[in-house]
């Protein structure tokens, strides 16, 4: 039953999960929210995965992967097609942006793998977040500023991020 892995998505989430978040980035989405943006968490994760992710962050609108569901509810076992990956996500994110009125030439993108560069080069702001070197090498290529964050980072990146935020 769904609800079941909901349950257990968040019992993970707890146990496992929120010890591997950056604290920053939850100051980065609470900048981003004070300047107006509408804020959009898109994974590649399953919704027992990302959900309690943005829960923690204070994101309300997820695009991540779902499980299929038959008339009475019960799992089928498949994922809802198309998997949100890749150039997906990026069409997930382009939809999105239109049904809600967003400019994505004004948007801000955060990623640290090359799998979601079709997200990054449909935004205006992309940032590369502790990117894998794949991503590295493409945003050294496309002069995009990459984020280098720790457990430790503290209000001085946060306090740039706001600044950025608000161009």
């Amino acid at each position: 039953v769904l609800t079941e892995l909901d349950d257990l998505g968040e019992d993970l989430f707890r146990r496992r999960t929120i010890g591997r978040l950056f604290p920053v980035m939850r100051e980065v989405v609470a900048a981003h929210q004070e300047c107006g943006h509408t804020v959009v968490m898109s994974s590649s994760a399953m919704t027992l995965h990302a959900e309690p992710v943005a829960r923690h962050l204070g994101i309300t609108h997820v695009l991540c992967n779902h499980f299929e569901t038959d008339g009475d509810g019960r799992l089928t076992g498949q994922i809802v097609r198309p998997i949100i990956w890749g150039r997906n996500k990026a069409r997930a994110v382009l939809q999105f942006s239109a049904a809600h009125g967003i400019d994505l030439p004004q948007s801000f993108g955060y990623s640290d793998g090359t799998e979601d560069l079709p997200v990054l080069e449909a935004v205006g702001h992309p940032r590369a977040v502790n990117p894998r070197p794949g991503l590295a090498a493409a945003a050294a290529q496309r002069a995009w500023p990459v984020l280098r964050v720790s457990s430790g980072e503290g209000r001085r990146w946060t306090a740039r991020m706001r600044r950025d935020a608000h161009r």
